[in-house]
């Protein structure tokens, strides 16, 4: 299992990984994928959310589409958004080039920060951040903004 792998490799605790290689093996929907430890034919795949982004109701095929086409089979890095890591957590996900996906999803209007929109979901690190992603996307039209301009909340 990924979490097993991840408590063993280096410091041997969760908490203290950052920027962990992973392998993505399914995208489950617009906010959700599946990753294996790569060079580890034999270990189980662990879902994991992305921090930080809402990709419900019409927002959620784009997505999904968009995370099919750029990290699918590919390798990514990934740090936690929980102070202690678990299958099904929330997790952020960097391409090679170093580019944070979570972010990018929003920034190209491709997603929503969760800010202030999702009750359930707790405040993470790059809130702030986000929130101005997904006001600059709605302003400039991005992605699916032109379709639905109306679900932006100003959260400055």
């Amino acid at each position: 299992m990924l979490i097993a792998w991840l408590r063993t490799s280096e410091t041997g605790e969760l908490a203290r990984l950052e920027r962990v290689e992973v392998t993505v093996s399914e995208i489950v929907d617009g906010g959700t994928v599946r990753v294996t430890a790569p060079n580890h034919d034999d270990a189980e795949a662990v879902t994991l959310r992305l921090a930080g982004v809402e990709t419900d109701g019409p927002w959620e095929p784009a997505c999904r589409a968009i995370l099919e086409q750029t990290i699918l089979h590919r390798k990514v890095r990934i740090t936690w958004h929980e102070p202690y890591p678990r299958a099904g957590g929330r997790a952020y996900l960097y391409l090679p080039d170093g580019r944070l996906v979570n972010g990018w999803l929003i920034e190209e209007g491709h997603a929503r920060a969760t800010v202030g929109r999702v009750a359930a979901s707790p405040p993470h690190r790059l809130a702030d951040w986000f929130a101005k992603l997904e006001r600059r996307a709605s302003q400039q039209r991005r992605g699916l903004w032109p379709e639905f301009a109306s679900d932006h909340v100003d959260r400055r």
